[in-house]
């Protein structure tokens, strides 16, 4: 069940484009990872098969009826059997054990459910913390740029040395490098 939760936790967020996704709540995800297609169909699916097995350990076993002719000396002989079985023992216990497998398929379904909530709110929480970041490396390397156009009117002018433009431009290569990494993640 794992896969399941994941891929559904993972697909609404992905659907969401990153400027929708700022506007997208914790709540949003979280409702709209529990309402997947596949989610709703694996516990239809689940409640069903126990549904199914408790009635068919509830119900009795089909009366058979048999047809016998027999030929005879002048006199064919007829016969109609009816019969039923009657279970004595063991059917309450199945019928029993068949609700409690029922009710735990509820439970199952249960925490599934959270399980995909939970998933949904890490990664929610994940794609927050990433755009946080790439805002963040955005910012700085604005700045580091300015910084360094500044340095290289300095150097221009005789005021820093060339390894202080170079340090600057290097800084700036690294907020670069890290901002498209920060952006690819």
């Amino acid at each position: 069940m794992f896969p399941i939760r994941q891929i559904a936790a993972i697909a609404i967020l992905m659907t969401v484009g990153s400027a929708a996704a700022q506007q997208l709540t914790e709540n949003d995800a979280v409702s709209r990872a529990l309402s997947r297609e596949a989610l709703l169909q694996s516990q239809t699916g689940v409640r069903d098969a126990a549904r199914a097995d408790v009635a068919r350990q509830s119900i009795w076993s089909n009366p058979s009826l048999s047809y016998l002719q027999e030929p005879g000396d002048g006199d064919d002989e007829t016969t109609l059997a009816l019969s039923q079985t009657f279970e004595l023992g063991g059917r309450g216990l199945r019928v029993s054990a068949a609700r409690t497998r029922g009710e735990a398929a509820e439970h199952e379904i249960a925490q599934l459910r959270f399980d995909v909530a939970r998933d949904a709110r890490l990664a929610f929480y994940e794609l927050l913390a990433a755009q946080r970041s790439v805002e963040l490396l955005a910012r700085w390397g604005e700045r580091v740029r300015q910084g360094s156009a500044t340095i290289e009117v300095l150097q221009r002018g005789g005021e820093v040395s060339g390894y202080d433009r170079r340090r600057a431009e290097r800084e700036r290569l690294t907020v670069d490098a890290r901002l498209r990494t920060e952006r690819a993640r």
